[in-house]
């Protein structure tokens, strides 16, 4: 007997979800190309801002001036880590740590006379006058303009760079879950018509009660169930009383 699926795909085609937002409109096939950029702002909003949907994670090995650079589809960072005892370990931020590299003809180096790729002091030892903020895995700093990440310290072999992304497809189709497709609807009529004079000021501020609906509704899927709450609440128990 063949395969039949009985139930519907639990994701849609951006090109659908425009479609749909110019039915909802009631704006005719010419408005395609104005939903559809406001179609991707929407995705990366969900993304960047409302969904665990738009968290990616990359393996990456720190190159001879000890960077990685941001992948293509980095949007915005969220930790750097390095796997021990089957968990992420993050590294701590430095942000003292000096990112300048000097050249070589033409060839980026680092100079340790000018503090370049020189290793951060970590005061180790025992008793009150020791300073804490130690991380014996490594530190990072990002450097934004250069769009790439610098490290210090470190002796893992691979970094995991964890961060977020747009999940738009720039030479594909990008597919969008079904529980994002009111909220994103929704954001693609208000923000067409909320600057338009000529649409009733009543209209917009529906379009708008709307779309802050759709917000709370996507914040409760994305919200942790109980048992999740539950299970970070039983990771604090401890079988015998403890002194803080």
């Amino acid at each position: 007997m063949p395969n039949t699926q009985i139930y519907t795909d639990g994701y849609q085609t951006l090109k659908e979800v425009v479609k749909k937002a110019l039915a909802q409109g009631r704006k005719p096939r010419s408005y395609y190309k104005p939903f559809f950029e406001l179609a991707i702002d929407g995705y990366r909003e969900i993304r960047l801002h409302h969904a665990q949907e738009g968290k990616s994670s990359q393996k990456l090995i720190p190159s001879s001036l000890d960077v990685i650079d941001f992948p293509p589809d980095f949007e915005d960072f969220i930790g750097a880590y390095i796997p021990l005892d089957g968990q992420l370990h993050p590294l701590t931020r430095k942000d003292s740590i000096i990112t300048t590299t000097s050249l070589s003809g033409v060839i980026e180096v680092l100079d340790a006379t000018k503090g370049e790729g020189v290793d951060v002091s970590n005061p180790i030892g025992v008793g009150p006058y020791v300073k804490g903020g130690v991380n014996l895995e490594g530190y990072y700093t990002v450097e934004w303009d250069k769009r790439r990440i610098h490290f210090r310290n470190i002796t893992a072999p691979e970094i995991i760079l964890v961060y977020r992304t747009s999940g738009t497809m720039i030479g594909g189709q990008t597919f969008v879950p079904n529980r994002y497709i009111p909220f994103l609807i929704a954001y693609i009529i208000y923000e067409y018509f909320k600057f338009d004079d000529k649409y009733p000021q009543s209209r917009r501020q529906e379009l708008l009660s709307q779309y802050q609906t759709e917000v709370i509704k996507l914040a409760d899927l994305e919200s942790p169930s109980l048992e999740e709450y539950m299970d970070a609440i039983r990771s604090t128990y401890y079988a015998t009383p403890r002194r803080y």
